[in-house]
């Protein structure tokens, strides 16, 4: 009977729901008076589809009221601020909040007097943030980096194109990663029949995402902005076998 537990990374933190044990399939050959009303892979399905963290909560809640026992009655228990469990789930599953559905937010500290201040991007392309304590009015010092205007604006334009307008790249997207093999090749330090395979290599490791590792060139729906960083979005997107991965907006290219 496998253990599972749901994370939500959020911009505040992480949090986690109760374990959940075993799943409709598996409960079938389990204890009399248990069961599930649905099988892991649809409860990960949904948990997905969570982009803030009430509604990670409320979808805590619903999972929880799948689950039945005779022997006990039925308690919803609320998600809680991640710590390590006494003993590891044999499954976790991540859900990110969707930056596209609440803004980005980041800290800034007043540089006199101290006080700590969110500044948010939203998704509307306005901006909350102010660079003036509202304190003492001095200057802020940001603890990050924001996207500018353009870029915040291109990013949400991307992220509500209708599905599939963009694929995950394949090696012949990045000309000078080819072209560098070519020239290994030509003085020997590559055979030339494996510049494919290396270039591919290349990629998978690039990406740093299994999932998007085996789905190159696939097309792809972008579920969510994940993160900014390094001056790039993040994105989270969905292959058509409904499995998931998390990429940076340069793995992902336009089908038109």
């Amino acid at each position: 009977m496998k253990k599972r537990i749901v994370l939500f990374k959020g911009q505040t933190g992480w949090f986690m729901t109760p374990e959940f044990i075993g799943d409709k399939e598996e409960l079938l050959k389990g204890p009399a008076g248990k069961s599930c009303d649905e099988n892991w892979a649809m409860i990960a399905r949904k948990f997905t589809q969570a982009k803030t963290k009430e509604e990670f909560s409320k979808m805590s809640a619903w999972a929880q009221r799948l689950y039945h026992d005779g022997a006990a009655p039925a308690q919803s228990q609320d998600i809680q601020l991640y710590s390590l469990p006494e003993t590891l789930p044999d499954e976790v599953l991540v859900v990110y909040e969707d930056l596209g559905a609440t803004g980005i937010q980041i800290l800034a500290n007043c540089s006199v007097c101290g006080r700590t201040h969110f500044l948010v991007y939203r998704p509307d392309k306005s901006t909350d943030a102010s660079l003036q304590c509202l304190s003492c009015a001095s200057k802020l010092v940001v603890r990050g980096t924001l996207p500018g205007p353009d870029a915040w604006s291109d990013a949400l334009d991307m992220y509500r194109k209708p599905a599939p307008s963009y694929r995950l790249a394949v090696p012949e997207d990045f000309p000078s990663i080819q072209k560098a093999l070519r020239e290994a090749a030509e003085k020997k330090q590559i055979c030339e029949e494996d510049i494919a395979s290396a270039a591919k290599t290349w990629l998978a490791d690039s990406m740093k995402d299994s999932g998007a590792a085996s789905h190159m060139n696939a097309p792809v729906k972008i579920l969510k902005i994940v993160g900014y960083s390094g001056d790039e979005f993040i994105y989270q997107v969905m292959f058509r076998d409904w499995s998931t991965a998390v990429v940076r907006a340069r793995f992902l290219k336009s089908l038109k």
